[in-house]
């Protein structure tokens, strides 16, 4: 219905009518922009969900599905979700539709993330790359279940990209800490302490 100017408080606004996934006619009205075309922008990009959740953009799609979850999880949960779409995931699938990422695209996703480096200039961990994988194909099902996503989820068709695989740990045996244990015994707190994080499993994580 266009954008509409707040007198009162100087912004602009949006107020539109669309219907929901039942069918039913709603209201909806979107406050606080800046300007005339930022409330269009984020207008057309509200239409864009309702008209067709498959010519979405996926930039929009994560928004959407991080939007619905949020009644459901603990603030920092999201957060972190967050930051993983931005940072990661949709820079990559950046204006491309949701109905057209197929499973050669989340496996050229996959390679990207491979050739990226952490601070200390390692590659990602597998373990770090599942956990992006999970919350792109999160957010797919989401779509699929909430939205009807007919086009399936590319996300169990490519799978997860393989990264470096986590350091081997040392952990000691019974006998080996029963023979450092005896070096420290003359140190009653020092022992006390090493028994209490051995025998209680309390190992660093």
């Amino acid at each position: 219905m266009g954008a509409y100017k707040d007198e009162k408080r100087g912004t602009w606004y949006v107020s539109l009518r669309y219907r929901d996934w039942r069918g039913e006619s709603r209201k909806k009205m979107k406050r606080g922009f800046a300007t005339k075309r930022e409330a269009l922008a984020w207008e057309k990009s509200f239409n864009h969900r309702m008209v067709g959740v498959a010519s979405m953009p996926l930039e929009d799609a994560c928004e959407l599905y991080l939007e619905e979850i949020v009644p459901r999880l603990r603030p920092g949960t999201v957060q972190g979700k967050r930051c993983m779409f931005e940072q990661r995931i949709v820079p990559f699938f950046k204006g491309v539709s949701v109905g057209d990422v197929n499973a050669l695209a989340v496996m050229e996703w996959g390679t990207w993330l491979m050739s990226l480096r952490t601070k200390d200039g390692k590659p990602y961990s597998t373990a770090y790359l599942n956990t992006l994988t999970s919350q792109l194909s999160a957010m797919f099902n989401h779509m699929i279940r909430c939205h009807a996503l007919a086009t399936g989820n590319p996300v169990l068709v490519a799978g997860a990209p393989e990264g470096r695989e986590t350091e081997p740990r040392s952990v000691w045996t019974a006998d080996e800490y029963l023979r450092f244990s005896n070096m420290v015994a003359d140190r009653p707190h020092l022992h006390l302490a090493f028994e209490l994080l051995f025998w209680c499993g309390l190992r660093r994580g």
